[in-house]
Parts: C-alpha cells; structure tokens; sequence
C-alpha cells in the first residue's frame, strides 16, 4: 500500500512533463528561423538563393540543441535555490548525530540525544532534540530544543532554538523568522534574514551552558542510567559525590539509627517491602487529604524528602553490611562508604542505573517508616493477663459483690455468719449461707477480634442488600452504602450482614457507639478503599485486626458469644 501515494504522484507529474519536454523542443526552432528572415532578401538579386538557403537549414539545425544548456542561465541570480521534489527519506537517529551528506536529498531529518547535520538538500524540516542543528545545504525549516542551531545554507522557512543560541554564517539566507527562546541570536555580516529576528529570554542559556546538560542526556538519560564516563558530565560526579559526603555524615552522626534500619531491613525484608510500597501508595492520598490545611503538604513533602535522604543512608548501609559483616568491622560509616560504591557502579550500567537509584530510595524510605513502627510497637505497654473468671459460688468470707460489700463473722458451728450491707445501709443475715459471686460484664473491647474473611462475609452481604436496593430504586451505589453503614454504625453498633455473622463494631475506649464516630469510620473507610483495598486487607496482617479505618476512628470489630441479642 506504501507504493500507491508514490504511483499517484507519478501519474500526476507525467503530464506537465511531457509538457514541459515538448516545448522544451520546440523552443530552438524560433531562433532557427531567424537566419532565415535575411535570406528572404535575396531573391531579387540571386534567383537561386531558395536553393542555398535550403541546405542551412541542415547546417543551422545541429547547432538548435546547443541552445538547450543556455536554460540554465536564470540560476545564476541571486535567488535562493529550490528544493526540486525531493526522495520520502527520512534520516532519524536516536541517541547519535543524523546526517545527510551533500547531494544527497531527504525529507525529514531527526536527531534525539544527538545533533542533525545537513549538507545536502531537505524538503521538510530538520530537527535536533538535545543537540544542534547545522545546516550547510538547504532545508525548509531548521528547530532545535535545548541546543543550538548553526546556518550556514539557505533554509526556506523559520529557524528555532528553544533553550538555545542561532548562529547565521556569511553565507546564510533564512526567508522565514529567526526565533530563539532564552537564548542568543548571532549574525555575522552578509547574513540574510527576510523576515523578523525575535529573542526571547535575554541569552539565559549560552551556548557552552548546554554542553553538561546535553551530554548527561545523551550518555546518561538515554541510556537509563545516572552516571556515566564521557566528556562534560563532571558535574554529575561532583552531584554524587556530594550526595556520597552526605550520608556518610548521616551514618557518622546518625550511626546507631542508620545502622538500627539496616538491621530492620535484614530481620524483616518481607514487611519493610510492603510498607515501602504502602508508603508510596499512600503518599498522594495523605497529601490530597492534607491540601485542606494549606501546610499540611508542604509538611509533608518535607518529611518525606529528609526520610528518602535518611533511608538512603540506611540502604547504603545494608549493602555495605554485606561486606562489613563478614568480615567482622562493625562502623557504620565504613559499611555506608562501601554501600555508596558499589551503588555507583550499579549506576553506570544501562537500564540497571535507573532501577537501582529509584529503588534504593523507595526501599530506603520503607525502611525508616517501618523502624519507626516498630520501634512504638515495642514501647507500647503489654496488656495484662486475663484472669480466669471466679466460680459461681464461694464459701463464707471468700468473695463479695462490688455493689453490696459482705462481712463474715465466724460461728462457733463452724459455718458462717454473712452480713451484706445493702445500699440502704440496713444489714441482712444469713447464718451458714453461699452467697453467688456477682461478676461484672466483661469490656465488649475484650471481647475475641473478627478475623479477616470473617469480616468480608458481613460485607459481601451487606454489599448485595444495597445493591438490590439501589437497584430496584435507581438510586447511586457508593452513597446509599456509605449512608446505610453509617446510620447502621450510629444507632445499632453493626449492620445487617455482621448481625447475621454476629459481629458488632466497638471502640476501643468502651464507650457507646455515637454518630460522630461512625462519620470519622465512614469517612475513613473510603480512604482504606482508595489505595487498591489496602486499608481493608490490613486486617489479615494487623496483629489488632484492625483496618485503616478502625485505627482511625479507634473501633475495633469483634464476635459476640452466640445468643447475644445485636438489636
């Protein structure tokens, strides 16, 4: 199908050449018959001049196509010369220079991470993303981002460098603009510009200011890696060289933490990948909630920024303990140094560079979320023991009731006298009497916590309740489920479907449910829902078994003993 467009325009230039062949012909035969006018004049004089005037037409018609190379002559003025119809080639090069050698012609000329070259002719435009542009034969347009662009031939159109210079030799014709965005624009005498010259930015960007910058790019970023060995990238080292200093400061001041989140990572590789992913998801989410407090995301732009710095300190010095342990040397500063230089040969590998420095400041940032979690979970105080529960009856003297207080005197039968002082304050006797213990109710907090499938039973089912609802009604599925669960919350403590799997929401204070903290677990819960479900399958990993949204609105599910009344 290719050769269709290219068989057309065959079709469609045939003609005009004929055409054009045709007078071309035609045209020595006028200047032929001029000689002949003088020759007309004869006859008076010479009868048989038509006899001698026949032959020169032979003799004249060799020289008609030596008329033809004086066609040419027009070319000699001072106008551009014009693309004639140039080849579909296209000459596009990634990460090298494009170039079109001179009599050569093409239609386009692209260069990414490299620098496009023109001696020969192009019809269309010729481009360079991160290098320049030169052009010393004809092209209809010339554009170069974040470089330079060089005129040394005729260019029909407009000539851009966006973050960069334009160069115009002697020799330069431009018929269109010359535009150059933060940039310079250089004429040197006998250069030609039709239209206007316009530069925007004041020279921001000199020349030699986008070496460093383009060759990063080119060595660098092409390649998917942070470092690389090739000219004008010295800054780059300085960079991470300077990053190097700084967590080795970090691990000589900070050592003991630096070396407390490397050994979280060592005991714990499974959950320190899983908050370091869970850290990342939840980051945007915080920030979309925090943007109400104005300050709210700048504060925690920040402290996500100094624990990425402080975590890349801690991976380092995991690396490094690869080698460090072995050997028996304990300072952390030497396991980061030797951290941070095996990083930076990983850096200088094609495609490896990348993953390595993005993944060593996620794993790092995991790492000091998760040390930090840790580190409460350890200060937090253990719970008591739970006693077992008293017998239902107790001899003379062994128990009382916290609500009527009992006081037993000896017999001399053996058995007992009990005198229970009612809250009257009127005293009632019981000679050789067993009084049953009054216990009181066990906090519903205490209570066994639903486990993780337990709890997606009762949603399940309270999911296909609204469901059919909402359907038989026309009326929107998220809202009326968040409306049903929190009027549910508020008034009974559960919902349909945890009646039925006998489940009940608590705080964990043993306070009454109220509509104030229904709302907070309402709201709380979309939020468990927005990170791919996370906030709702942290109940399966959670050592409370509790969900995002339970820890927020500090609630708590657990299982009633069967029997016990939900309604």
């Amino acid at each position: 199908m290719k050769c269709f467009p290219v068989l057309l325009s065959l079709l469609l230039l045939l003609p005009p050449a004929l055409r054009a062949q045709a007078a071309a012909e035609t045209a020595p035969e006028a200047p032929a018959a001029a000689p002949a006018a003088p020759t007309a004049e004869a006859p008076p004089s010479a009868p048989p001049a038509p006899e001698a005037v026949s032959p020169a037409p032979a003799e004249v018609a060799p020289e008609a196509p030596a008329a033809a190379p004086v066609a040419p002559a027009p070319a000699a003025t001072d106008e551009p010369r014009r693309a004639e119809p140039s080849s579909n080639r296209e000459v596009v090069m990634f990460g090298d220079d494009a170039l079109l050698p001179a009599g050569e012609r093409a239609r386009e000329v692209v260069a990414i991470f490299g620098n496009s070259v023109v001696e020969g002719d192009v019809s269309g435009e010729v481009v360079a993303i991160l290098g320049d542009v030169a052009v010393n034969g004809t092209a209809q347009e010339a554009v170069a981002v974040l470089g330079n662009v060089h005129i040394a031939g005729v260019v029909r159109g407009d000539v851009v460098a966006v973050l960069g210079s334009v160069q115009l030799g002697p020799n330069a014709r431009v018929e269109g603009e010359v535009v150059s965005i933060l940039g310079t624009v250089e004429r040197a005498p006998g250069s030609v510009v039709q239209r206007s010259v316009n530069q925007v930015g004041g020279g921001v960007f000199q020349m030699p200011a986008l070496d460093g910058l383009k060759a990063w790019f080119r060595h660098g970023f092409a390649y998917a890696r942070p470092l690389a060995v090739a000219e004008h990238l010295g800054w780059a080292w300085l960079i991470a060289g300077a990053f190097l200093g700084f967590y080795l400061f970090l691990a000589l001041v900070f050592g003991r933490a630096v070396d407390t989140c490397a050994r979280t990572f060592e005991e714990s590789p499974g959950l320190t990948l899983a908050t370091s992913l869970l850290t990342v998801l939840l980051l945007p989410v915080l920030t979309l909630l925090l943007a109400v407090t104005v300050v709210g995301p700048v504060l925690l732009s920040l402290a996500a920024f100094g624990g990425t710095l402080f975590g890349k300190a801690a991976f380092l010095n995991w690396l490094g303990r690869r080698v460090t342990v072995p050997l028996g040397l304990r300072l952390p500063v030497l396991a980061t140094l030797i951290g941070g230089l095996l990083l930076v040969i990983f850096y200088l590998v094609p495609i490896v560079g990348f993953v390595a420095w993005k993944l060593s400041g996620v794993l790092g940032l995991g790492m000091v979320v998760y040390t930090i979690i840790a580190s409460i979970q350890r200060e937090r105080p253990a719970k008591p023991p739970r006693l077992p529960a008293a017998p239902a009856f107790a001899s003379a003297g062994a128990v009382s009731s916290p609500s009527a207080p009992v006081a037993a005197a000896p017999l001399a039968g053996g058995s007992a006298f009990f005198t229970a002082q009612s809250p009257e304050g009127t005293a009632a006797p019981g000679p050789g009497l067993q009084v049953p213990q009054v216990e009181a109710a066990p906090p519903l907090s205490a209570l066994p916590r639903a486990g993780f499938w337990l709890r997606v039973a009762a949603t399940v089912l309270d999911v296909i309740l609204v469901a059919l609802v909402t359907s038989l009604f026309n009326v929107l599925f998220v809202p009326a489920l968040a409306v049903y669960c929190f009027g549910l919350w508020a008034f009974k403590g559960t919902t349909i479907g945890g009646i039925i799997c006998g489940l009940k929401v608590v705080r964990l204070d043993d306070r009454p449910m109220d509509w104030k903290v229904a709302l907070v677990r309402c709201l709380a819960s979309f939020l468990s829902f927005i990170v791919a479900g996370l906030g709702f399958i942290w109940v399966a990993f959670d050592d409370e078994r509790q969900s995002w949204h339970d820890k927020i609105a500090g609630t708590t599910i657990v299982r009633l003993p069967k029997g016990t009344p939900l309604l």
